[in-house]
């Protein structure tokens, strides 16, 4: 997802959407497993509409923000004599659509973070562990 905002070239775009795009259904795959395996049948319905209501207000929040994240905070540190036009800058490039290439960097980042964070955390390490697998320390 980070390498999406890296450039603003139409085949780079494109190839980094489409990775980004093709790991999904590992992810979703892997979320369904844990929640199947840990939940009660009896309590699946109610715990999918909470992940589901939990998901579809990230969007809400995403769609309301990012844009004027990427018009009001981003775009202005990013142009000509911008605050980060001299460091960020040199390696995204400079002027509009690099602000919100910079948003879409960042997000690319954060989920990674965010992804190792959860990797680490042993309360979700040993979920899988109900589902009959084993995992070595």
């Amino acid at each position: 997802m980070a390498a999406f905002g890296a450039r603003e070239n139409i085949v780079w775009i494109c190839i980094s959407g489409f990775l980004f795009f093709a790991m999904l259904p590992f992810a979703n795959m892997s979320l369904d497993f844990l929640v199947r395996t840990n939940m009660d049948n009896a309590v699946q319905g109610r715990a999918w509409a909470f992940i589901g209501i939990l998901s579809q207000l990230g969007f809400v929040a995403a769609y309301a923000l990012s844009g004027v994240m990427a018009d009001y905070v981003f775009t202005p540190l990013l142009v000509e004599g911008g605050a980060l036009a001299g460091s960020v800058g040199k390696v995204i490039g400079i002027g509009l659509g690099r602000g919100m290439g910079f948003l879409i960097i960042i997000a690319g980042v954060l989920l990674c973070v965010t992804s190792a964070v959860l990797y680490k955390l042993r309360s979700v390490r040993m979920l899988e562990d109900r589902g009959g697998l084993c995992i070595p320390e």
